[in-house]
């Protein structure tokens, strides 16, 4: 009777789960096409969400637009494949979806959940010596978080040929008790790694946030890219000045 009331629990939990999914699914819909509806029905959906179980991390970020922009990036800028490694990847699984590079690497201080095909480390970034130079590196939402994001970013820059980072994109300080450098913005990102982006964008979900692309070779043109709530919806232009624009998670 107790593993069946614990299976039924079990599935209960899924069904909430996956409601709160479809409504946060929805919810951006609204926002996206209908944004003074969304206004009015926002506070009573944010009640019956409190009602709901919170997702984990990712299942709460796994349909933002800004990691599909960097997938979209990725396959643009690292075609190729070989090896790619997520700095700081915490919970987030956009590795599962890099499955044309042969060797994946997930690197993080703290606790890493297994993935198919995934090797873990679980080390400060900083005392990470790799054997070899990784063909794309992605680092998202953890420059912000670091006292000294300066020397973090150099090396990011140093360790892999195509590197993507992302940023919050003008976050006021204070908007998240864990960010250390809102707000951050083009400047602030190219202070931090002394380069400038062969590419960039501008996302929306949430919030916005900035990912850009640097290459350790010569590429000719900047791009801006903007994605907007729910549905991506990349507008490149090409020969831009060389001053990136961009916004993120």
């Amino acid at each position: 009777m107790d593993i069946k009331n614990k299976g039924v629990r079990f599935l209960s939990k899924i069904v909430r789960v996956q409601l709160s999914k479809t409504i946060l699914s929805l919810a951006g819909w609204l926002k996206h096409h209908f944004p003074t509806a969304y206004r009015i029905a926002r506070p009573a959906w944010r009640a019956f969400m409190k009602r709901l179980p919170k997702l984990s991390y990712w299942e709460d970020r796994r349909n933002f637009n800004y990691y599909q922009e960097v997938l979209r990036l990725a396959k643009v800028y690292a075609s190729s494949g070989g090896q790619v490694i997520d700095v700081g990847t915490n919970e987030a699984e956009v590795l599962q979806k890099l499955a044309w590079f042969r060797r994946r690497v997930a690197l993080d201080k703290r606790h890493i959940p297994p993935q198919p095909g995934i090797e873990t480390v679980m080390m400060d970034f900083m005392d990470y010596q790799p054997v070899s130079e990784f063909d794309l590196v992605i680092c998202l939402q953890v420059l912000e978080h670091l006292p000294e994001p300066d020397v973090f970013a150099r090396k990011l820059l140093d360790t892999g040929r195509t590197i993507i980072i992302s940023v919050p994109y003008k976050w006021p300080k204070g908007a998240c008790k864990y960010h250390l450098q809102d707000p951050v913005d083009e400047e602030k990102l190219e202070m931090w790694t002394k380069r400038k982006p062969v590419a960039v964008s501008v996302v929306a979900d949430r919030k916005e946030r900035l990912v850009a692309v640097y290459q350790n070779q010569d590429v000719q043109s900047v791009r801006r890219g903007v994605v907007h709530d729910t549905f991506v919806d990349v507008d490149v232009l090409e020969g831009l000045s060389e001053t990136p624009d961009q916004r993120s998670r």
